[in-house]
């Protein structure tokens, strides 16, 4: 059951918002009746009260933390995903859990497009010859826009505005869903390939687009690396667990793999001396931050509030 406006209390768990945002927060939930408490996930004390949990992706909830908030009947995260959050416990309380779905997908797109460039045109082994003092291009493979092809691992909100983008750089684009795409506009951009083996052994970059489950966590691993072109790029928008990090920077170690773009990782922050990625050859990582601008800052919080009061739709 969602939690209605005008009734309780709205628990916000805080991570790293900025003080603008939190009051961005409060007026949002204020504005529907609910009284803001603010706290760090780890300083709320047991039996704490709320009828409305407010959890980014940086704030975990398990499911003793679930049972440990009196009255919770809904849950709303400024996220696309929900696997920081234990869906299963949640079904089991009767907690409605909402998302943001799309709020973020054209920043997102804009990032993973960033990428996709980066990685054709050659520029992560370009800039590291000339950090190693080698002033020498004919070893690099820059490819043309016109002759490359690229390959997108699922196709919802941010891979579809992605092919848009693509299409309008004249890139051909491959598709592997694990549905058919035909009901979506811009499946006319895009080729789809019934098999992921062959999408891969095809493309010269893979782009990520799938969510993060049982069934597709450490998805790129040996095998799928296999398939992979040598020399071929990959950019993770998605999530973290969806690679294996020591087989991903082993192929980046083996030239394998031309670069890597990734802007997630299985740990958040990342296990600073042992994670292999920030230490491979032609990785590009960045701190979660494809999402972000000052608009999306507060859009995603809009929507999973709507939905979680009864306003929207919960996902």
């Amino acid at each position: 059951m969602m939690a209605e406006s005008g009734t309780g209390t709205a628990l916000l768990l805080r991570v790293d918002q900025t003080d603008a945002e939190v009051e961005y927060i409060r007026s949002l939930v204020e504005h529907r009746g609910f009284h803001l408490v603010s706290a760090s996930p780890e300083s709320v004390p047991e039996g704490q009260a709320a009828s409305l949990l407010l959890a980014a992706p940086a704030s975990p909830v398990d499911g003793r933390f679930l049972c440990g908030i009196a009255g919770l009947r809904a849950v709303a995260t400024p996220s696309v995903g929900v696997d920081h959050i234990d869906i299963g416990a949640a079904q089991a309380l009767g907690i409605t859990v909402c998302s943001a779905p799309g709020y973020n997908a054209t920043e997102v797109a804009e990032y993973a497009l960033s990428g996709i460039l980066l990685l054709l045109k050659d520029l992560l082994r370009g800039a590291a010859t000339v950090a190693d003092r080698e002033w020498r291009c004919r070893q690099l493979e820059p490819i043309a826009l016109q002759d490359a092809v690229v390959g997108l691992i699922g196709f919802g909100t941010i891979a579809r505005r992605l092919a848009v983008q693509l299409h309008e750089l004249d890139v051909r684009t491959l598709v592997w869903n694990r549905s058919a795409i035909d009901r979506y506009p811009e499946s006319s951009h895009v080729e789809f390939c019934a098999s992921m083996q062959d999408l891969v052994a095809t493309c010269d970059v893979v782009s990520l687009h799938v969510p993060l489950t049982n069934s597709t966590a450490n998805m790129v691993g040996p095998q799928f690396l296999t398939w992979m072109k040598a020399g071929s790029g990959l950019v993770n928008t998605a999530r973290g667990g969806l690679i294996d990090a020591t087989a991903v920077a082993d192929a980046l170690h083996r030239q394998h793999l031309r670069g890597a773009v990734l802007d997630v990782l299985e740990h958040e922050p990342p296990l600073w001396q042992t994670d292999p990625l920030l230490s491979a050859p032609h990785a590009l990582v960045t701190p979660h931050q494809a999402w972000l601008t000052p608009g999306s800052r507060y859009r995603g919080w809009d929507v999973a509030v709507e939905a979680a009061t009864g306003e929207g739709k919960a996902s």
